[in-house]
Formats: C-alpha cells, structure tokens, sequence
C-alpha cells in the first residue's frame, strides 16, 4: 500500500469521493460496503487532508471527517491464509476536522483488494488501542481508548469477530477486570485456553481525548 495509486486508477471521480468520502456506521452486523473510494483511500494510505487536497475538497470543517487509512491505534492481524485483517483505529487528534475514532473492519486479501464490514455502534463501539488475538476462526478484541463520553472506566471491553461471516459479538466476563484498558500487549496460551493481558493504560476517567 502507498500513496502512488491515484483516485483514476479506482475510477474515482470528484462526484463519487463527495458521495464516499465520510465516514458510517453500519446498518447491520455486519454491513459489507462495496466503495471504489475506499478501495483508494486505504490502497493510498492517503491522509484526510491530503485526499480532500487531491479531490478539491469539500473540506471536513464543514462537511466533517474524511473517511481515511492512515490510522493510529489499529490492529493488523495475518490470517493463515495470508489475509490481513485491520481492525478499527483512529485518525489524528481530536482537534484535527478529520479526527475519527472507527468501528470497521477491513480484510486485504491476497490479490490487493480490500472488502470493508460496519458495525451498528451498538454492537461494536468506535475501537482504537485495543488488542487482536487470533484464535481458530475468531480474532478476539480487548480493550479499547475510544472517544471520553463512550468510556465506562468500571468495564473492559471485549468482543469476538467471527472470520467466517464477520459478525462481531461483545462478550461478557466475569471476575475482576482491569477496568478501561488500552496501549497493552496480548498473548494467547493454547496450553491454558487463556489470553495474558500485560502493560498498557487504564483510563480511570481522565485519560486522553485520543
């Protein structure tokens, strides 16, 4: 991936990036978008800003995020396959008109195209920071930094992604937890059936913005 391919290559045209270009959340679990504009966008690797550059606008000020790739805080996972799996993430700081915390899910598969899943946020809230581990036919997603008004510092987020129909479940837990978890390191133990959360940050209430 590399911001070489340009919006022609995609046959991306000014209408169509207008049509495309923010950001959504799914209307069901999962909801598949088929969307030359972000096969672009996540080919490219482009920037909010530099993607409205390209396309002349319209400039998120006014009409808000641009749908982007270039993320922080998402997870990448190979499957055996060799698909790669992106989960979630976020774009710049939270003063930036492009920031966006997101809620998808994004399959590279081996020929180069993507295919792009949304989520109601219901079932699977905006997710940046978290951990992905891989286990049989399901990748299990711990913790997560999200926007300050979607934290509850009493729970720790988990939830299941189903690799063959690519729904997402949020699970419950029991016993204590470490509370709004995010930035830590995940390692499943076959031996145990267990996954080893270590490091990371625990937002108590007063954690970043993102």
């Amino acid at each position: 991936m590399n911001n070489e391919f340009r919006p022609k290559d995609f046959a991306v045209t000014k209408k169509l990036f207008r049509a495309w270009r923010s950001p959504r959340l799914g209307e069901a679990n999962p909801h598949k978008i088929e969307s030359d504009v972000w096969q672009w966008l996540a080919s490219s690797m482009l920037s909010g800003y530099s993607s409205t550059k390209t396309m002349k606008g319209p400039a998120p000020e006014n009409a808000g995020p641009t749908w982007c790739f270039d993320r922080f805080g998402q997870t990448k996972t190979k499957l055996p396959d060799g698909r790669v799996v992106y989960i979630g993430g976020e774009h710049e700081d939270h003063y930036d008109p492009d920031f966006c915390i997101y809620n998808d899910v994004a399959v590279l598969n081996t020929d180069g195209s993507f295919e792009f899943y949304c989520y109601p946020e219901s079932e699977f809230p905006p997710t940046d920071f978290h951990s992905a581990t891989l286990i049989g036919d399901r990748i299990i997603i711990v913790g997560a930094l999200s926007y300050p008004k979607k934290r509850d510092t009493n729970l720790t987020q988990i939830a299941a992604l189903d690799l063959t129909s690519f729904t997402i479940s949020l699970l419950d837990s029991t016993g204590d937890n470490p509370g709004f978890i995010h930035r830590h390191d995940a390692l499943f133990n076959p031996n145990e059936e267990s996954i080893l959360i270590t490091k990371g940050l625990i937002d108590q209430g007063e954690g970043p913005l993102g």
